[in-house]
C-alpha cells in the first residue's frame, strides 16, 4: 500500500497545481476574448460595407437620372408584377396580381422574341384607369 503524504506536501503541491489552473484558464479566456472581439470588428466592417452598398444602390440611376429604386417600384405598382430576382437572366419570372386572380408569370426569353414578350406583359396591365 502506498503511503500517504503528509498535509504539508499536499499544502505545497496543491496551490502550484491550483497556479497552474489559474493561469491556463486566464490565458484561454484571454483568447477567446481577442477572437470575440475579432469577430466584433468584423461585424462592424460587414455593417459599414452594407450601408455602402445600399447608399450605392440608392444612388444607381437610369440613363434619365431616376433613381433605381424608385423606377423599380413605380414598375411594381404600374404592373402589379412582383419579378423573382434569383431567375437565370433569360427566365422572365414572377408573380402577377391582377384584379382577379393572382398568377405566375414564367417566359423563357430564348424562346419568344423581345416582342411577344413585351406585349404580354402589357396586356397584363389594366388599360381603365
Amino acid at each position: 500500500m502506498a503511503p500517504i503524504a503528509s498535509y504539508s506536501t499536499i499544502a505545497s503541491v496543491l496551490p502550484a497545481e491550483l497556479r497552474a489552473a489559474e493561469e491556463s484558464v486566464a490565458r484561454d479566456l484571454v483568447a477567446r476574448e481577442a477572437a470575440v472581439q475579432r469577430r466584433r470588428q468584423q461585424l462592424r466592417d460587414l455593417r459599414e460595407e452594407l450601408r455602402r452598398e445600399r447608399e450605392e444602390l440608392g444612388s444607381i440611376r437610369d440613363g434619365n437620372g431616376y433613381p433605381l429604386g424608385y423606377l423599380l417600384h413605380l414598375y411594381h405598382k404600374l404592373s402589379r408584377i412582383s419579378w423573382d430576382s434569383e431567375a437565370k437572366p433569360w427566365h422572365i419570372k414572377g408573380i402577377h396580381f391582377g384584379p382577379p386572380i393572382a398568377q405566375p408569370v414564367d417566359i423563357d426569353s430564348r424562346h419568344h422574341s423581345h416582342c411577344f414578350i413585351s406585349d404580354y406583359l402589357w396586356s397584363l396591365i389594366p388599360h381603365e384607369w
